[in-house]
């Protein structure tokens, strides 16, 4: 037989995969309110390569809608191998595959390059470490066939996962009370447990009080001066309030005491200890790169000081002058601002050796916390833009020749519970009349200030600290009826 051609028939089998959502479901929002997270179980799926194996040389999650996080905010990326498809990365299930994720927020990726191999369906799960998380703080990740780059064709879809740090509410609170003294006395209804209260009295002509969380054995700061914590002023931070004892810097019989109290709020709020060494070094743990931080020694060595993220580096603030008529700002204090915390110098009030600091951190927050400057031009009604309405809001100069009756550098706050043309000297008491025209009102999107050199010196610059109660207002409330009117339309 004379064969010239054999013709084979080969019959292939092609290999194609399916992507669906995780047999234990979709993962829930990973971001807790508690300012970071370890080990964020951020997006959950299944691949299933049918009758073959599957070859992935490259992954990718697709994010949008990102607000508050970079590139440097996430770390330890893995997509780990789920075994028992419960939805959650159990004790013993550790198999990682593609290798560490890259992310990119500009291109709106998480890309695995490593290759591996999907020889049976499995569930996967995307996890990441986030250090530092604040209330706005949000991400939506998806899974697309088309960003798995393999030789199969895939099919199939997945449930998109957002997650959101949410803003919490009601972390601040303002009021007034009416002095007691020589008895104490309890302030309820704050709304919840505070971690710092400060109080002003007024008529003034006393000293503002400083607890936090840190400060033990019913001690309390009091802001100017180089003195110790004090017995029988803010005794102690109650379940839902405060109690001020007899002292009469917060409880004078008779008098008005304005107080602002802010509750604990992982990612926007820190208070902590630190001993001092007289070496300069840097205070970590804070959990974010703060934009306003108090510090307030519990010893007799100097007065307490602040330092915002308007300032220059190595540029920090008294709460006042007196009595040594130093300047207000200097070197050598709180000098920088880092990303876990900041950094102390060798100046006795922030860093003696045998001292302990309470130190209160800020970050900016959206609807909580902002920090900002003015060119003061003298007028009497000038308007200072806040990207939401105050509660609070704290207002400094940077000309140390800005000295006030009785020869103290003011710092001027003001609390919402304040009415009238009026507000408060942060640390030393003066007259009532010695602060009018200085912060006059807060706006539904800022605060007025006055002509008071205070606060609107021309050519002055001041910055500013505003707290905000939460930007969580909802939806604005359905009208109401207030009266109904029936109109006969055919009358006169």
């Amino acid at each position: 037989v004379n064969v010239s051609q054999i013709y084979v028939r080969v019959s292939y089998n092609e290999v194609a995969y399916v992507l669906s959502d995780h047999g234990g479901g979709q993962e829930s929002d990973a971001f807790t309110e508690s300012g970071g997270e370890d080990d964020a179980e951020l997006f959950a799926f299944k691949l299933d390569p049918g009758n073959g194996t599957v070859s992935v040389t490259q992954l990718v999650f697709k994010i949008t809608d990102i607000a508050g996080l970079t590139d440097g905010d996430w770390t330890n990326i893995d997509l780990v191998e789920e075994e028992n498809n419960d939805g959650n990365i159990d004790v013993g299930e550790t198999t990682l595959v593609g290798g560490p994720g890259d992310v990119d927020q500009v291109a709106e990726t998480i890309t695995f390059w490593v290759s591996f191999d999907v020889k049976v369906a499995t569930d996967y799960i995307l996890r990441a470490d986030f250090a530092s998380l604040s209330g706005g703080d949000k991400v939506t990740i998806v899974r697309n066939p088309t960003d798995i780059t393999t030789t199969a064709s895939g099919g199939g879809s997945t449930s998109a996962v957002t997650h959101r740090e949410d803003i919490i509410a009601n972390w601040m609170a303002t009021g007034s009370y009416t002095g007691n003294s020589p008895s104490s006395q309890s302030i309820t209804d704050v709304g919840f447990q505070p971690q710092v209260v400060f109080i002003k009295k007024y008529p003034a002509n006393k000293y503002g009080f400083v607890r936090t969380a840190t400060m033990s054995g019913g001690l309390s700061k009091k802001i100017h001066y180089a003195n110790p914590l004090e017995a029988d002023q803010i005794t102690s931070l109650d379940p839902d309030g405060f109690t001020v004892g007899s002292g009469l810097d917060v409880n004078a019989s008779g008098d008005t005491g304005y107080w602002i109290a802010f509750r604990s709020a992982p990612g926007t709020l820190k208070v902590g200890t630190y001993p001092g060494t007289g070496v300069t070094k840097s205070i970590s743990g804070v959990g974010f790169q703060p934009n306003v931080v108090m510090v307030f020694p519990d010893g007799g060595t100097d007065v307490s000081c602040f330092r915002t993220s308007t300032m220059p580096d190595d540029t920090s603030a008294k709460f006042d002058t007196a009595p040594n008529g130093e300047l207000s700002n200097g070197s050598n204090w709180i000098k920088l601002l880092e990303s876990d915390g900041f950094q102390v110098g060798t100046n006795a009030k922030v860093n003696k050796s045998g001292i302990t600091y309470h130190y209160v951190a800020f970050k900016t927050t959206a609807g909580q916390v902002e920090v900002g400057t003015y060119g003061g031009d003298g007028s009497n009604d000038h308007d200072i833009p806040v990207s939401f309405e105050p509660k609070y809001v704290i207002v400094y100069g940077d000309d140390p020749g800005l000295i006030t009756t009785g020869g103290s550098h003011a710092i001027i706050h003001r609390p919402d519970s304040m009415v009238g043309n009026t507000s408060l000297n942060m640390s030393w008491g003066y007259a009532a009349d010695t602060f009018v025209d200085t912060i006059k009102a807060l706006q539904a999107t800022g605060f007025q200030v006055g002509s008071d050199v205070t606060v609107n010196q021309f050519a002055t610059t001041y910055h500013w600290m505003a707290f905000g109660a939460s930007a969580s207002a909802g939806p604005p409330p359905k009208p109401k009826i207030i009266k109904w009117v029936e109109v006969d339309p055919y009358g006169p």
